[in-house]
């Protein structure tokens, strides 16, 4: 399995987490009708920004991870590079 596709498999577990826990927090705490809504001017604290941005810092991380791991083991080259390659072409005798 490469690089990607653990990576892949991780961040779709994570995903999935995180929308349950979304489904889960939405349903638990919905209101009855007839409620106000609270007025929330956006993120002010230092808890409220980190909670913004560590999100952002992981999907950096892991394009980072990702744009310098290889696709392919070192040793393997692709079906066209093999091709195109030239190949040892073992002589015969001419009669």
């Amino acid at each position: 399995m490469s690089l990607h596709h653990s990576y892949l498999i991780v961040l779709g577990a994570l995903f999935v987490a995180v929308f349950a826990i979304m489904i889960h927090s939405l349903a638990a705490h919905r209101r009855a009708t007839g409620e106000t809504a609270t007025r929330f001017l956006g993120p002010t604290g230092t808890v409220q920004w980190l909670w913004a941005m560590v999100p952002i810092a992981i999907l950096i991380g892991v394009d980072c991870a990702l744009i310098d791991a290889p696709d392919r083991p070192p040793t393997a080259r692709p079906a066209i590079a093999r091709a195109a390659a030239p190949a040892a072409v073992a002589e015969t005798p001419t009669r």
